[in-house]
């Protein structure tokens, strides 16, 4: 595995899972969820009941449809007056969400993932496919079958597909809620936890003083600035803790923790046991799958999945793998069952159907914006692909309802 400066957590999610980090339930909640902080991704859907979540500073209502999906850097609570029928789906940062929808030529969606709507309305046809792929996802879970892994996280990355849909629409049709200075502050603390940014700078930023910034911040979250730096660093390292080709010094590095002894005691102060404990405990290689070059075709995946839209090729990969030509496509083809050429094909058509289905983007802008050069290449692929042009695809969906 090579620890290059695009090997990033935050930036992509990996397969190397334990089954035993995924927690599926249903069930009424009859009680109130006080505001708190969690380390993983929480998905969940509400199949009966009323209610309402507060994220960030920021409340929502919730009634039977309501879909929501919360990061580690979301401080939620839940508030029930008559009870909430929840289906919860807990699963790590790590998990396999590749083909999230990240982001596309238009400025709203600059950053989908962190600045969509945490919670969702489903329409009536929606409701149904997501209550049966989360009834899907039960029995699957609980049953334990064989290959059952895959299925979960199959399943799971289903889910997120639907909800990033979902949100996307939303940030073309719905209303933009603004959060309050000290949200704001915590997204921007989540998400640069391989930067060193202080309290100064942020507090500028949003054109406010150091000690209100702060204060805001201690009431919201029950830590300081730097506690939150340092907590939001401690969630990053543990999802690199699943490649083990990292060490952990490379690992408090790219953190940029100036030293080892603080490095551990942050992680033993958030997670109770050393990195090394952390790693061997948390992290069974038994439970992993593994594949010819898998080391090497995991990073070349994450890779056109981050560098799709530029116009890449085949020496241009091999020189930034450092590696022949003819290794790259024997990787391909061991690992994807294709060339590289067509891995990268599935891919541009991946992110580029979402954009058909919930925009009303041209199908050349679409194109363009997914890394094709020509629109009879793309549509070419399309067709390929899918058995239908892009025109055929769109409008299809639209005929079904689903469209913008």
């Amino acid at each position: 595995m090579k620890q290059g400066e695009w090997f990033c957590a935050t930036d992509y999610y990996n397969n190397k899972e334990s089954e035993d980090n995924i927690r599926v339930c249903k069930e009424n909640l009859m009680r109130d969820i006080p505001l708190h902080k969690h380390d993983d991704i929480e998905t969940m859907y509400v199949f009966s009941g009323s209610g309402k979540i507060f994220v960030n500073g920021i409340e929502y209502p919730l009634s039977r449809g309501s879909f929501i999906n919360l990061n580690p850097y979301h401080f939620y609570g839940i508030s029930t007056r008559e009870g909430l029928g929840l289906y919860t789906c807990v699963y790590p940062v790590a998990l396999p969400i590749l083909t999230q929808v990240y982001p596309v030529p238009a400025e709203s969606l600059s950053d989908l993932l962190y600045e969509g709507h945490p919670v969702v309305q489903c329409t009536s046809e929606q409701q149904e496919i997501i209550e049966q792929l989360f009834e899907r996802l039960l029995v699957e879970f609980n049953e334990k079958d064989l290959f059952y892994e895959k299925s979960v996280s199959n399943m799971i990355l289903q889910l997120s597909v639907y909800y990033s849909r979902f949100s996307l629409k939303n940030v073309y049709d719905g209303e933009k809620l603004e959060p309050p200075v000290e949200w704001l502050a915590l997204q921007k603390i989540m998400l640069t936890p391989y930067q060193t940014i202080t309290l100064e700078e942020v507090a500028n930023e949003y054109k406010v003083s150091p000690e209100y910034l702060n204060r805001k911040l201690r009431a919201a979250t029950g830590k300081s600035f730097k506690q939150n730096i340092n907590y939001t660093k401690i969630i990053n390292a543990c999802s690199l803790m699943y490649f083990p080709e990292l060490s952990i010094q490379y690992i408090a590095n790219l953190l940029c923790y100036t030293s080892m002894n603080t490095f551990y005691r942050e992680f033993k102060k958030y997670k109770g046991m050393t990195p090394d404990e952390y790693r061997k405990k948390e992290i069974s290689q038994q439970d992993t799958f593994i594949m010819p070059n898998q080391d090497v075709g995991l990073q070349l995946l994450i890779y056109l999945h981050m560098h799709y839209k530029e116009p890449l090729t085949l020496s241009s990969i091999a020189k930034q793998f450092n590696m022949s030509e003819s290794f790259i496509q024997k990787v391909c083809k061991g690992c994807f069952g294709k060339s590289l050429t067509d891995t990268l094909n599935e891919i541009r058509i991946s992110y580029a159907i979402p954009l058909l289905c919930a925009t009303k983007l041209t199908i050349y802008d679409i194109a363009l914006s997914v890394g094709f050069e020509s629109i009879s290449t793309f549509n070419r692929v399309f067709k390929k692909i899918t058995y239908q042009t892009a025109g055929e695809y769109r409008e299809d969906f639209c005929k079904q309802g689903k469209g913008f």
